[in-house]
């Protein structure tokens, strides 16, 4: 019984050990659907250049929060799909694609640059569709 918890055990940890990781745009998208700011601010740098509907400028984290609660509490997440991924010639690495909320449809772009090692969110802008 318990060899045989032992394999079961190893061939679920081989399994999940060779399934890709999620890289840091997809886990901002799974932030953004399930509307969880705290999960989403895990990838803002210190400080984001945020470019909202109604609000425009560079913000600390505390900020961030504020300001995207506020957002997604008055327009709620249905959907969010990321069209188009690349890297600027600034080594930074951009992510965008369409944010639906009710029939608002917002065009959404991120741009991602290392620090510590770590991809960071710099920019985040919706922008009505």
């Amino acid at each position: 019984m318990r060899s045989s918890c032992l394999i079961i055990g190893l061939a679920v940890f081989f399994i999940y050990s060779r399934l890709p990781a999620q890289t840091v745009s997809e886990q901002v998208v799974a932030a953004l659907e399930q509307t969880n700011i705290g999960a989403l601010l895990i990838h803002f740098h210190t400080m984001v250049d945020l470019q909202i509907p109604g609000t425009d400028g560079d913000f600390s984290n505390t900020q961030t929060a504020m300001v995207l609660k506020k957002f997604f509490d008055d327009h709620p997440v249905s959907s969010v799909k990321i069209t188009k991924e690349g890297m600027n010639s600034d080594n930074s690495v951009y992510s965008m694609g369409e944010l639906v909320s009710g029939v608002r449809k917002y065009r959404i772009y991120f741009v991602m640059r290392e620090v510590d090692g770590k991809q960071k969110v710099h920019l985040f802008q919706l922008t009505e569709l």
